[in-house]
């Protein structure tokens, strides 16, 4: 199989896998998910295999595909794990595929229950793989044969700059991450490269697109609190350390920072996360551990830069160290623990909650305004609304 043959079926891969991964962080209904499912079924040139289509086998986690191996990769993985949740190894695509038929299964991979049967369509084929072994006299097995059975929207940044394309880029980032989170939560080893090539895309967004401040798409108004808060913080970050003449290394490190700053929540208690009341004294003492749990989290994690362990442990200090931890007398804090401190509090501000509503950009400005010289560095402080004057004004 020619490079040529295998790029458009890993295309299809990963707008499959993307569409699959941001219906179950949003809805199947989102017109994000609709998208990805036509990319994925323009990805495929079924016009030109005849009647026979593309036939694609999942062994392990091994892509197979017109009876050639593309190997592993992260779409793949992912795509491998979804449909064995539900027994399925073998898809079969035919020409005439609709988007349709795309859109409903990822629908029922991700709202069907595990053990439910998903339904094929007639241009998409469904089946299982199962190898059943014969013994031979000296007792080596053989596999037998293969069975198969039957705010700022992101839109209002790209009509303001003219820029396409960028919801894709925040959804494949942002199922990532949930990835990354869900595998820190249930304990699982934390992989740095993965992070690091969220942050790279971004600081890459920045340095290709000067001036439009692509990489602020990712804000909302929406209730998507849990994982767009770090990938907010990390865009705005990188706003900010631009703007201040940062590059290189330190940048790219000032993202990773702020992508990873929260880890420590992830080891609270959902319940106390998402509670709308008031903390009780014991909840607000669990919180408030959440800075240095991160901080002892990514010091024991491979591949994270130091500068992540300190603004995960300081992002919560105050300029006027009247926060939490309480740091010792003379302590100094890390100018990207700072940055992140304003990032911070500008998408708390900014992003609707389940007891609040959103902000609207002058109040959150006369608030940040406010906190300069106490709560935020005041430098930084008039940098960042200086930023915030930048794209408001391009929009």
């Amino acid at each position: 199989m020619s490079r040529y043959d295998r790029q458009p079926i890993l295309d299809f891969v990963r707008h499959l896998s993307t569409a699959i991964a941001t219906a179950t962080l949003y809805s199947s209904e989102h017109r994000q998910v609709t998208r990805l499912c036509e990319q994925a079924r323009q990805a495929l040139p079924l016009s030109r295999t005849g009647d026979e289509g593309v036939s694609l086998l999942f062994v392990e986690d091994e892509l197979i595909a017109q009876r050639h191996s593309l190997g592993r990769g992260m779409y793949i993985d992912r795509l491998a794990r979804q449909l064995r949740r539900h027994g399925i190894a073998h898809i079969k695509l035919l020409p005439g595929l609709e988007t349709e038929e795309i859109l409903d299964l990822v629908s029922q991979l991700v709202n069907a229950r595990r053990d439910a049967v998903i339904r094929a369509g007639e241009h998409l084929r469904l089946g299982r793989v199962e190898l059943r072994y014969t013994h031979k006299e000296d007792g080596e097995r053989q596999p037998g044969d293969e069975i198969d059975e039957s705010n700022f929207r992101i839109e209002d940044l790209q009509e303001a700059s003219g820029l396409e394309g960028i919801e894709e880029v925040d959804a494949e980032e942002l199922a990532r991450f949930a990835e990354i989170c869900e595998a820190v939560k249930t304990r699982r080893q934390l992989h740095a490269i993965g992070i690091s090539e969220i942050v790279a895309r971004f600081v890459s967004a920045f340095t290709n697109e000067a001036g439009s401040f692509l990489a602020l798409a990712p804000l909302r108004e929406l209730d998507e609190y849990t994982f767009t808060h770090s990938i907010n913080v990390c865009t705005l970050n990188i706003a900010q350390a631009m703007a201040l003449g940062i590059e290189g290394q330190l940048l790219h490190d000032i993202g990773v920072a702020a992508m990873l700053h929260d880890m420590g929540k992830l080891f609270i208690p959902d319940e106390i996360i998402t509670k709308e009341s008031d903390l009780t004294p014991e909840e607000w003492e669990i919180m408030r551990r959440h800075p240095a749990d991160g901080a002892r989290y990514l010091l024991n994690t491979p591949g994270i830069p130091r500068l992540a362990v300190v603004v995960a442990y300081e992002h919560h200090m105050r300029y006027d160290n009247q926060g939490y931890p309480s740091p010792r007398h003379g302590w100094r804090q890390n100018i990207a623990s700072q940055i992140s401190t304003v990032s911070d509090v500008f998408d708390a501000l900014r992003t609707e909650r389940s007891y609040r509503g959103s902000m609207q950009i002058h109040k959150i400005s006369q608030m940040i305004l406010q906190m300069a010289g106490s709560q935020l560095h005041p430098q930084l402080a008039h940098n960042f609304l200086r930023v915030l004057e930048r794209v408001t004004s391009s929009s």
